[in-house]
């Protein structure tokens, strides 16, 4: 957690708040990570990242591709969103 947490602060000086991939997902108060996973219709398991800044849709895809299972994304806000993993 502490190398995520230093190399958002390096990301925010260099690029103006995002690291070079486009999103950033930051720890909670507590320093956990922003995950949480629920069970849904049929017993199927969701795993949802919670707080996403940036490009939100790139994480998505790029979680989608490489663990080859759907996924979604919910905008709340102009800036943040929260992406779906099935």
């Amino acid at each position: 957690v502490l190398l995520i947490q230093a190399m958002a602060s390096q990301a925010k000086r260099s690029t103006g708040g995002l690291p070079a991939c486009g999103f950033m997902v930051l720890a909670e108060k507590a320093g956990q990570l922003p995950l949480l996973t629920e069970r849904r219709a049929k017993g199927k398991r969701v795993t949802i990242v919670s707080g996403v800044r940036g490009n939100a849709r790139a994480l998505c895809t790029a979680l989608t591709s490489l663990l080859g299972v759907g996924g979604t994304l919910h905008t709340k806000g102009a800036q943040q969103a929260d992406v779906e993993v099935q």
